[in-house]
């Protein structure tokens, strides 16, 4: 019996801390980049544009096109923009519904010379429970995010800027192939424990 109940917990327990696998999404969408796309399948994540436009920069943005210069250094990033708007962006989720944290993630200008420049970030995060969370950013480059962005079912990414050009790469992620298990209140454990009790005072009775 004791070791029935030992295996349980332990069970329990490995559930509650799911399979989780750490990686990096450098939206390395194909050979050749794409500015046509609404959205965008990669390391198992779907990625949807809320704006004007959604894109991704591949290694022939080197080659002969005359806006070659513009994207120089950014190839394999996701590009956004808005052309009559203040806000560019994407969503981020999972292929399957598996739950998510965010640990950091890279962003900037999508033009060189800083024209359609963008003034700020935001993320806005819906967590497992249905509750949400939103955090702004007056910088751009490389963002560390706190502890708080876990459990996450999708996180939008937006960019503000008078018809802004945003790139962003390099999102550092933890994926949970398990479902988060909640522990029973201590007032459950304590119901069935008083079942349980009274069942076995009942068949000591009944056999006196």
């Amino acid at each position: 019996m004791k070791s029935k109940l030992f295996k349980t917990l332990v069970f329990g327990l490995l559930l509650n801390a799911g399979a989780a696998s750490a990686a990096i999404i450098n939206f390395n969408g194909g050979a050749k980049s794409d500015f046509t796309i609404d959205e965008l399948v990669t390391k198992n994540f779907i990625v949807t544009g809320i704006s004007d436009g959604l894109g991704y920069l591949a290694p022939d943005r080197i080659g002969t096109d005359v806006l070659n210069p513009i994207f120089r250094g950014k190839n394999y990033s996701l590009l956004t923009w808005t052309n009559s708007g203040f806000q560019s962006g994407f969503t981020l989720k999972t292929d399957n519904g598996d739950l998510f944290s965010l640990e950091s993630f890279q962003s900037g200008n999508g033009y060189l010379d800083d024209s359609f420049a963008v003034s700020s970030l935001t993320l806005n995060g819906l967590f497992s429970d249905g509750s949400s969370i939103s955090e702004s950013f007056s910088s751009l480059g490389k963002i560390n995010l706190s502890a708080m962005w876990d459990n996450l079912v999708s996180v939008e990414f937006i960019a503000f800027g008078e018809n802004n050009r945003a790139y962003w790469d390099s999102i550092r992620y933890e994926r949970f192939a398990a479902p988060v298990v909640s522990v029973p209140e201590p007032s459950t454990l304590l119901i069935v424990t008083l079942c349980l009790l009274a069942i076995t005072t009942r068949k000591f009775a009944t056999k006196r």
